[in-house]
């Protein structure tokens, strides 16, 4: 549960991070992982390595297809924080954090309604953060 706890800060600082400047930094997904991998070390779980690696292949790999659409720092978050929840917790987060975001655009839609379309690209990983306090106050730790 620190683990989790912990993660959200750090997940708390990279969204405000991701808002203000469009990057992730690098010490980000290092003390995610850290993390995931002493929790996973200190309660003992089996970690869905293969998950993990799926999920590192998916992102990665729809970084590379969207051109950075979906960048190479939210994608190693993404992994990072299914070594702290586990990979189906991930999904949930992933998942979750897709229709916040999802609402997000939507609404945003319709109070631009007929104004000049803006291409200015949508952080994600303030939507993933908020996935994670999803999952988190649902008791997922």
């Amino acid at each position: 549960m620190i683990a989790a706890v912990l993660g959200a800060g750090v997940l708390g600082v990279a969204s405000a991070e991701d808002v203000r400047t469009r990057t992730i930094q690098a010490w980000v997904p290092v003390v995610l992982a850290v993390l995931g991998i002493g929790s996973i070390i200190l309660s003992g779980r089996k970690p869905g390595y293969i998950g993990v690696m799926v999920l590192a292949l998916l992102t990665l790999g729809l970084s590379a297809i969207t051109h950075q659409g979906l960048g190479f720092g939210d994608s190693t978050v993404l992994v990072a924080i299914s070594l702290i929840s586990g990979f189906r917790n991930c999904v949930f987060i992933i998942s979750s954090g897709a229709l916040i975001l999802l609402l997000y655009v939507v609404a945003r839609c319709l109070i631009l309604q007929g104004e000049k379309k803006t291409t200015d690209a949508i952080p994600l990983i303030p939507f993933i953060f908020a996935g994670y306090c999803c999952w988190l106050v649902m008791g997922g730790y």
